[in-house]
């Protein structure tokens, strides 16, 4: 005989954004959870619903906002400490500040010590999925694997991939960085059913030569592995690069001849592009990682999302930490918003489903539906809010106010991986 699962609930008010010009919001709404962290259902919390889940064990809460994780498709683990380090410009930035601070990832105990801290601060700030970048060093990669799956949060990771055009102590051999990079990709990834995976990470194009981007592209399509890089984010950048590849007048082609560029494949930045990089990007099914502090700090230039929109690119945010100064997406949401004028709910939007759409995950998590895992967080009420504010305020009052002290708890699969300093209602 199977047994039916057995389900936790959650009564609260709840939010869920399936496209970035709608929302589904219940209030009071309820979230039933099986046994291994699967949502079974999701909806109002009715007469219909009471009868449908009569005495099961439920949480309530109270004044706070359920809603799914955020999801940061870009950010390096090893600059960190480095947020809010002045830079005159990108390479200036990494050369002076960056490339340093990356090197001292040769130290496992550094490694283990910063990569504790990474994880547990991105889920303070509520973020339970993210595409992170490690350092040069496979072991400082291992140690980042090993505290991600110790914090219990979802993460795509990678070992950067460097071969010329970098400090010695930085800069690997070509076979070296394709070796330990497949021997990492073979231990990680599908980790914990899923919850853990490796991207092939190729810094971008000035650091890497045409035999180390090809033979990535090769091994990332024979695996179909995630890729994930740096494309166009400044013009020096540009510049530097037709420099170096001669024989290419655009930075996408050189991608794409290099086979990095795909469906699997998210691509930070792409500030500077043409009209024919554009359509490059959407004929192959490439992501972009949206990263507006970042590119606000190191005045890089805007993305223009309008036209990644009419391309039908998908778009996710990530806070490129440490260029961004923020863990927090709230801040993204709010840089991307004095950018573009983007409304909230297509903010959030942004920050959850479109995130795992960017890191080939929707199926899995970013929206509060029956049959996907249960990733979400619980966020309070900013405070000084006196009346209970519309869906359409609340979100507002998040985007503009809202920061890790907000974030009441931070779930994946149905596990509190973290949890603020309030307690939850009802737990």
């Amino acid at each position: 005989m199977v047994r039916a699962p057995v389900a936790r609930l959650l009564v609260g008010r709840m939010v869920s954004f399936p496209a970035e010009d709608r929302l589904i919001e219940h209030n009071p709404g309820f979230l039933a959870l099986d046994n291994s962290g699967m949502i079974l259902d999701f909806g109002p919390w009715d007469a219909r619903a009471r009868r449908r889940w009569p005495g099961r064990p439920r949480t309530r809460f109270a004044r706070a906002l359920l809603m799914p994780g955020f999801v940061d498709a870009h950010l390096h683990l090893p600059q960190m400490h480095m947020r809010g380090v002045y830079g005159a410009d990108l390479l200036q930035w990494l050369r002076d500040y960056i490339l340093p601070a990356e090197a001292q990832f040769a130290s496992p105990t550094i490694a283990r010590r910063t990569a504790r801290e990474f994880f547990a601060e991105l889920l303070r700030n509520g973020t339970t999925c993210a595409m992170v970048y490690s350092s040069v060093h496979a072991r400082a990669t291992d140690i980042a694997f090993e505290e991600a799956d110790r914090a219990g949060i979802r993460a795509i990771i990678g070992k950067v991939m460097m071969d010329r055009n970098v400090p010695d102590d930085l800069r690997e051999r070509t076979d070296r960085s394709l070796s330990e990079s497949l021997a990492l990709f073979r231990r990680w990834q599908g980790f914990d059913a899923n919850r853990l995976q490796y991207t092939f990470a190729p810094r971008f194009a000035p650091s890497c030569s045409v035999r180390l981007m090809q033979a990535t592209g090769r091994l990332a399509a024979r695996l179909n592995a995630h890729v994930t890089t740096h494309l166009a984010e400044t013009r020096a950048e540009l510049s530097l690069t037709r420099r170096m590849f001669p024989g290419y007048s655009r930075y996408t082609e050189l991608y794409h001849q290099m086979g990095l560029l795909g469906t699997r494949t998210v691509a930070a930045h792409c500030i500077h592009l043409d009209a024919q990089e554009y359509q490059r990007l959407s004929n192959t099914g490439t992501r972009v990682a949206h990263c507006p502090s970042a590119n606000l700090f190191l005045h890089a230039g805007s993305m223009d999302l309008r036209r990644m929109e009419k391309e039908r690119i998908t778009v996710g945010l990530g806070t490129d930490v440490g260029a961004g100064p923020s863990f927090s997406l709230f801040a993204v949401m709010q840089n991307m918003y004095y950018l573009h004028k983007s409304a909230p709910g297509k903010a959030f939007f942004r920050a959850t489903l479109g995130g795992a759409t960017a890191l080939g995950l929707e199926r899995s998590i970013g929206s509060l539906e029956p049959g996907k895992e249960a990733d979400f967080i619980v966020v309070s009420y900013p405070r000084f809010q006196a009346a209970e504010p519309s869906i359409d305020e609340l979100l507002s009052q998040l985007m503009f106010r809202g920061d890790d002290r907000l974030i009441k708890a931070s779930y994946v699969r149905g596990k509190c991986v973290y949890r603020g300093q309030r307690p939850v209602a009802g737990d």
